[in-house]
């Protein structure tokens, strides 16, 4: 019996030993089969001094954007005027026909004056993302889940999440005590949180509808939308799509914030038109 019993810890452990030297070629493998078919899977837990390189920022006035190695953590740190603005793109155009998935998982480190800071948004426009003017932003911004600054009638903060439909401005906005989109404009509907919480804000798409979740910092959930068809949003025909998050107003709202981690699977557009222009 002891001789059976050491064989069996032997090979037990040899084929752990297998496994974890496997583990990592097969992972590379399996991720390497997903891109070339046009699927990415990006992942930053901001652990290691440096933006994952398929991200790209864009700021105005003051503003430094720096990763915490120690810490874990990428903070966007601005200054006290309005025209200060920050935020982090995806490089990628996304193909909104195909399915994808976004988690972020971010807080308000100081809302100095800060009236909404974009936990992430949606926008189309044909060149890069770029920090501008209210009436700018909101002429790109499609989906948007932003935090509220602590002030009342939001006390510690909220959570507001919104899209504009194909009738416009001012959009809809997720009623969650009802269930239901309603449409936005004053009194409407928010969620209370204390923004100086971590939140995760998750985002799903089939490549035909979409819905938002966000978690609060013990991973309970504070608001899941019901599904909306892509074909039920606004189009400019501007011809990409874009993930962004930060404060990308220069001309009403400014704060900090910090990220945990950022965590996306997508298809890329391959009609991407990478101009940019200042």
């Amino acid at each position: 019996m002891p001789l059976k019993l050491g064989i069996f810890v032997v090979v037990l452990f040899s084929l752990l030993i297998v496994g974890m030297l496997a583990y990592k070629p097969i992972r590379r493998a399996w991720l390497e089969s997903r891109q070339r078919t046009g699927q990415i899977h990006v992942r930053d837990d901001f652990g290691d001094g440096k933006l994952n390189s398929r991200f790209a920022t864009d700021s105005s006035g003051t503003c430094e954007f720096k990763e915490h190695r120690k810490a874990g953590v990428f903070r966007i740190d601005m200054g006290t005027s309005d025209r200060d603005a920050g935020i982090v793109y995806l490089k990628d155009a996304l193909d909104i026909t195909k399915p994808m998935t976004f988690r972020h998982r971010a807080r308000v480190l100081d809302s100095r004056g800060l009236h909404g800071w974009n936990l992430f948004y949606i926008a189309q426009n044909t060149g890069y993302p770029q920090c501008a003017d209210l009436r700018t932003i909101q002429q790109q911004q499609l989906i948007c889940v932003h935090f509220r600054a602590p002030y009342p009638p939001y006390h510690n903060g909220a959570l507001e999440v919104g899209y504009v439909s194909s009738s416009g401005h001012p959009g809809l906005m997720w009623d969650q005590v009802n269930s239901r989109w309603v449409t936005g404009g004053p009194g409407q509907p928010f969620v209370k949180t204390t923004v100086s919480d971590f939140h995760l804000a998750e985002f799903h798409s089939d490549g035909g509808r979409w819905y938002v979740i966000v978690r609060d910092q013990s991973n309970a959930i504070l608001i899941k939308t019901t599904p909306v068809s892509w074909s039920e949003l606004y189009n400019d025909s501007e011809k990409n799509y874009w993930f962004i998050w930060g404060d990308d107003c220069t001309n009403h709202f400014h704060g900090d914030g910090e990220s945990d981690y950022i965590d996306m699977t997508y298809t890329f557009c391959k009609t991407l038109e990478k101009e940019k222009t200042k």
